[in-house]
């Protein structure tokens, strides 16, 4: 959701009234240069309102720095760079009891910012990796823990993991098999294709990306999760390969043992996602593609083999969508149908369905191609 007209006027006009915009006796020339790095004319605003003080607010934001025009991500910035700690907002005031205290203006500040980017799905927070300092993000729901490593893109045998500290719930991977398991930290902008190709440069030095894309490929079982890959590569070879990775097989659950030891009731619907994106330190998004075998069993009715509707399949299908939701994840699925291709080997109907799908997902999470 773009951050609207009606969004940055409740966040600028309640900023003004709070008064102190650049900080305890702060020079605005310093303030806008922060807030507003693409404003050029600074030596009028050093003249306005640091010498002549003919210029209130109003026109310093609306006229001058062009806020209600200004790209999202330059009104995020400003969000973000109001709160720099280096403006210290202060005033003294009276008590009750006509006793002078100091007031600090800040948490207005950005209980002010707040209400109005809720009304774009953001917020601003505290960044956890520089202290002080303040950082804009999607109110979407996010996983609470931080990722440690990612298992992905088991060909054949299942990796061996086990419980390394029972007291702390901590894992550890006695045997990866023939998985790929990344432990290198997620960017703060999450994990980009050429993020994965650097990191994969140690197994492949020559050729990295194509044999990135191979290694991804061949992990894949189904015809629709291989077109479903295909189709993405050539999105982002078109588009942006610093574009999220789209990373195959991903263990998200794991069960130690087999399903006949489960005596055919497993823990899990299953262990593995088809697919996902690491949208940044916070955000995942998980893809599925629903083959028949989601929803219907096979069956023989008088000789007749048939594939029967499974009630039961299909509502341990959605419980383990709705757990995965409530735990954060952003799940879309789709239906093996919509990436089917006909005897006449026309993709273009079916890429177009996921070339879509990207840049619908891209643009809720503002991540724009170059």
């Amino acid at each position: 959701m773009p951050i609207s007209d009606k969004a940055r006027r409740k966040i600028l006009d309640k900023l003004i009234a709070i008064g102190q915009c650049t900080g305890k006796d702060g020079r605005a020339v310093d303030f806008v240069k922060r807030v507003a790095p693409y404003y050029k004319r600074t030596t009028e605003v050093e003249r306005h309102m640091d010498a002549f003080k003919d210029w209130n607010y109003d026109q310093l934001f609306y006229s001058e720095l062009n806020l209600l025009s200004v790209t999202d991500s330059q009104f995020a910035d400003f969000c973000r760079e109001y709160m720099n700690p280096v403006f210290e907002r202060t005033q003294r005031k009276l008590d009750e009891y006509d006793e002078p205290y100091t007031e600090y203006l800040n948490p207005k500040c950005l209980e002010a910012i707040n209400a109005g980017l809720e009304l774009a799905d953001l917020e601003l927070v505290p960044d956890s990796h520089n202290e002080g300092f303040y950082k804009v993000r999607n109110k979407i729901a996010f996983p609470n823990e931080p990722i440690k490593n990612i298992v992905f893109a088991a060909n054949r045998t299942k990796p061996d993991i086990v419980v390394d500290n029972a007291l702390e719930n901590s894992v550890k991977i006695v045997d990866a098999g023939d998985a790929l398991v990344y432990k290198d930290g997620i960017p703060e902008k999450g994990l980009s294709w050429l993020d994965l190709a650097k990191w994969y440069k140690q197994f492949e030095s020559e050729d990295t990306e194509n044999k990135l894309a191979e290694r991804l490929f061949y992990s894949l079982q189904s015809e629709p999760e291989k077109f479903f890959f295909r189709t993405y590569c050539d999105y982002i070879i078109k588009h942006d390969r610093n574009l999220p990775a789209l990373i195959p097989q991903v263990y998200l659950y794991y069960d130690p043992k087999t399903a006949s030891a489960r005596f055919g009731r497993p823990i899990f619907e299953h262990q593995r996602m088809d697919f996902m994106f690491i949208i940044s330190r916070e955000h995942r998004v998980v893809i599925e593609i629903d083959g028949i075998q989601h929803y219907a069993e096979e069956r023989t009715i008088g000789g007749t083999y048939y594939k029967c509707a499974d009630v039961k399949r299909y509502a341990d299908m959605m419980r383990a969508h709705r757990e995965m939701v409530l735990d954060g994840y952003d799940v879309y699925r789709f239906g093996g149908k919509e990436l089917y291709v006909g005897p006449d080997k026309n993709e273009e109907p079916a890429k177009q369905v996921v070339f879509d799908f990207l840049e619908g997902l891209f643009r809720k999470y503002r991540i724009m191609p170059k």
